[in-house]
């Protein structure tokens, strides 16, 4: 997820991402583990919300939800897998980070109401776009954690749902194998990050580009052990090149139907200036 967007599963997902099929074991627990994604195009929705601040005062909080028939996020790529860790394998003709081959075709899906505890945000459909975006310079919910609750009220297309995520944990990113803001890494040196948390979840990592047949690798990581490893078996099997992104945030999900819609639901939790959260980067 570059800085100019929330929420969404399309930079990732988890390790068990819906459409998974086909998974092959190459060997022992050292050895990877390959999945074919398989999310044609049907009736979807993201709904996303991040919540970001460096100082534990100030803070922003963007939303982007749509509902439409579409593929879903790594659509006949492959995944790859090795302990917290996977890259993805996508010819062409898939669903890849960037790609829009098969352009989505969008529903209106009424009112939606975002809340957390005693906050509360509200948003109406774009026509223009065909989503729902908003940003707002408060907090929506405590750093301690809590519930996200997203109340869709429905269309003559998509059924009205409630949805509940729980807020991911606040980690703050503090190095990067050692450097607090490295502007290259190398990729036979793998990656480690260590950083400092609130709260119980999930970390994601992931350093990816916009283009190519492996465009990303990424790891999701237990958000109390403080430090994960991005190993260099994984890292050397992407690219070199100029054009990557760091993407470091605390992660939460969810998942359900709302008739024949299948929602994916996101909350992300940023504790750094988001600018930082997605800085370029080198690989060689």
């Amino acid at each position: 997820m570059s800085s100019g967007g929330s929420g969404g599963s399309s930079n990732g997902g988890s390790s068990s991402s819906a459409g998974a099929s086909g998974s092959v074991a190459a060997g022992g627990s050292n050895e990877f583990v390959s999945t074919l994604i398989n999310a044609p195009a049907r009736l979807r929705g993201d709904v996303g919300i991040d919540q970001s601040s460096g100082d534990d005062v100030t803070f922003l909080v963007r939303t982007s939800l749509e509902f439409g028939s579409k593929r879903g996020p790594w659509d006949g790529c492959t995944r790859n897998q090795l302990g917290d860790c996977w890259y993805y394998d996508c010819p062409a003709g898939s669903n890849a980070l960037g790609s829009n081959n098969v352009p989505p075709v969008y529903y209106d899906a009424g009112s939606v109401t975002i809340t957390s505890g005693s906050n509360t945000l509200a948003g109406g459909y774009d026509t223009s776009s065909g989503m729902y975006t908003g940003r707002a310079s408060q907090q929506l919910w405590p750093l301690a954690g809590g519930t996200v609750t997203f109340t869709v009220s429905g269309s003559s297309v998509v059924p009205a749902f409630t949805m509940q995520i729980q807020a991911p944990p606040v980690v703050r990113l503090l190095s990067v194998n050692g450097e607090a803001a490295p502007t290259s890494l190398t990729r036979s040196q793998g990656a480690t990050v260590v950083w400092n948390a609130k709260g119980p979840g999930s970390v994601f990592f992931a350093l990816a580009q916009y283009s190519g047949t492996r465009p990303a690798a990424i790891c999701v990581f237990d958000a109390t052990a403080n430090q994960g490893t991005l190993p260099a078996a994984v890292l050397e099997k992407i690219d070199p090149g100029t054009k990557y992104y760091l993407e470091f945030r605390g992660d939460a999900r969810a998942e359900v139907m709302a008739g024949d819609f299948d929602i994916s639901g996101t909350a992300y939790s940023y504790g750094f200036d988001l600018n930082r959260a997605s800085s370029a980067i080198e690989l060689k």
